[in-house]
């Protein structure tokens, strides 16, 4: 992934947990996630792997690079200076304008409903708790797509995931997200209908080599990999590629969750 130069500071991110920041670019406006003191590199690992691994499975997400922020743009910046202390690789997604309020009168008008069944298994494989019910992790753009944006908080335990934690999910029966009643998926859950919902992103799966898992780990910046331990690179790697061969007892658990569904899962 490439990594680019930020040219000025535009904003903090009001509603961002996890201190986000808007900046201007050669090439358009970025959303940035960097270190600081409530964020750390296994957030900015957990954006690197998710984004790569929707952009396999074709799912609707912002472009995204990583960007070098380093001492003299932060000092440029006092604003940003009490975001980002200190110098860092960071994760940059392109900003798309739109409206994270979703509403069923929004949902009723998108052009890609067909994508939403693919989103919640996405947020199952993944482990999102994040999605069902906190607003501002999808975005209706003024295209009228629904995108998926902002995967910090995954593999159940977000920002402190350890090896064993990720051990005893992998050896434990399969469940959905914590928070699935949540608001937002109870919107959602109206568009997982018909016979067969999820043969878009099924299709995508099955199409998944390892040297394509492989690669949404290769590719981590060596910064962000000296600050965990390889013993847990591992074991997340076990776990995604455990929780995507689990896809079809996932679908099961979410049959009883979407009673539009009429069932069937993947086309002939």
């Amino acid at each position: 992934m490439e990594v680019i130069q930020p040219l000025s500071f535009v904003s903090k991110i009001k509603n961002g947990k996890t201190f986000p920041f808007k900046v201007h670019t050669a090439n358009g406006e970025y959303i940035v996630k960097a270190i600081n003191e409530d964020f750390n590199y296994k957030g900015l690992i957990n954006e690197f792997i998710c984004y790569n691994l929707a952009k396999l499975l074709n799912l609707p997400i912002p472009d995204a690079t990583l960007m070098e922020i380093n001492e003299e743009f932060i000092s440029d910046n006092e604003t940003l200076f009490e975001v980002v202390p200190n110098n860092c690789i960071a994760f940059a997604s392109k900003y798309t304008r739109g409206n994270p309020s979703i509403t069923p009168p929004l949902l009723n008008r998108l052009v890609n409903k067909e994508d939403i069944p693919g989103i919640i298994l996405f947020d199952q494989i993944i482990y999102n708790n994040d999605r069902a019910a906190n607003r501002g992790n999808l975005i209706i753009s003024k295209t009228g797509n629904l995108l998926i944006i902002d995967h910090s908080h995954v593999f159940k335990d977000g920002l402190v995931w350890s090896s064993n934690s990720l051990h005893n999910l992998t050896t434990s029966p399969i469940t959905l997200v914590d928070s699935f009643d949540g608001q937002n998926y109870t919107y959602l859950q109206k568009y997982v209908n018909g016979h067969s919902p999820f043969n878009k992103i099924l299709e995508g799966i099955e199409k998944l080599s390892p040297s394509d898992i492989d690669l949404c780990f290769s590719a981590i910046p060596n910064e962000w990999l000296q600050k965990v331990s390889d013993e847990e690179i591992h074991h997340l790697k076990i776990f995604l590629c455990h929780r995507l061969d689990k896809k079809d007892a996932i679908i099961e658990l979410l049959k009883n969750k979407c009673p539009n569904w009429k069932g069937g899962v993947l086309n002939d």
